[in-house]
């Protein structure tokens, strides 16, 4: 808990969040995408296989503040790259706007290689927070 509270306030993002959004449950069809609004928000997401295009689009998700918002990918092709952003306003507001672009990979096929990286908060890597025997 106390890493992932750490990680999303380390993230820049927009100020109504508070953090980057988090992707999990990553299938060969699907992603959950996860955010956290600091105020009460209206929210989607566009999508697309090409960075900066974006022909698919989420329903309108009505988060609040401090409550944790998950919206669903679905219907995805296995083993692409999907490009997406937030579109994003208060409520109330009349003008939205735009989250960066930012890309996850749907699952691959089986037995197929990939290269991943895991990063941690700083203070983990720290020698005297660091189990070795891991």
């Amino acid at each position: 808990m106390y890493l992932l509270v750490l990680l999303l306030s380390l993230c820049t993002t927009p100020d109504l969040f508070i953090g980057k959004e988090l992707l999990g449950r990553v299938t060969d069809r699907s992603v959950t995408v996860n955010l956290y609004a600091k105020t009460g928000m209206d929210v989607y997401l566009e999508y697309g296989t090409m960075p900066g295009a974006y022909p698919h689009g989420t329903a309108l998700h009505q988060g609040s503040a401090g409550r944790p918002l998950e919206i669903k990918l679905e219907k995805l092709r296995p083993d692409t790259r999907y490009h997406y952003r937030l579109v994003y306003r208060r409520t109330g507001a009349v003008k939205y706007q735009f989250g960066p672009d930012r890309s996850f990979h749907t699952q691959r096929p089986k037995n197929s290689r990939f290269v991943f990286a895991v990063q941690a908060a700083e203070h983990i890597s720290n020698e005297s927070a660091a189990n070795r025997d891991l």
